[in-house]
């Protein structure tokens, strides 16, 4: 019950936040991205239940301000797909971190996903998650040293 209660808190805490709307809308406008404050409600919802799903706890405004700054400028994202799209790459974020136990950080799994994204991926979430992302993890935890690892191009830098 206390780890409801945490979840709670931090979906409010994020829904709550027109100031984490205005960074976000900031990084997308030059590409002709934004949120509307229902669409930051969705994505703090999609957050609790892909932490709850993954039995993650965080605390915070989470991983989000990060993926935008990541993809925003990606030639695959538009406005009409963008919360959904975002919602996913939340998704898969947490996901992977908890499937590669911690061994990848944050900023290194982003890039990785960003490269594949746009690389491998050509665009396709679907790709990233199914395929690109479930390598990853197969790698990191040293299951797999098939050639598609070397594709992934995962940066070495750790937090």
């Amino acid at each position: 019950m206390e780890f409801l209660s945490v979840i709670l808190a931090q979906r409010s805490q994020l829904c709550a936040s027109p100031a984490l709307l205005a960074r976000l809308n900031a990084q997308g406008a030059p590409y002709g991205l934004s949120l509307s404050m229902g669409d930051l409600r969705a994505l703090s919802d999609c957050r609790a239940q892909a932490l709850q799903n993954t039995g993650r706890v965080e605390f915070g405004e989470g991983i989000l301000e990060k993926i935008v700054a990541a993809f925003v400028d990606s030639p695959y994202l538009f406005q009409e797909e963008y919360t959904e799209a975002l919602a996913r790459l939340q998704e898969m974020f947490y996901r992977c971190k908890s499937e590669t136990h911690e061994r990848i950080s944050d900023s290194a799994l982003l890039a990785a996903m960003r490269a594949a994204f746009d690389g491998l991926a050509g665009g396709s979430l679907n790709y990233l998650e199914e395929t690109v992302l479930t390598e990853l993890a197969r790698v990191s935890r040293g299951c797999s040293a098939a050639p598609e690892a070397g594709a992934l191009d995962l940066p070495a830098e750790e937090e």
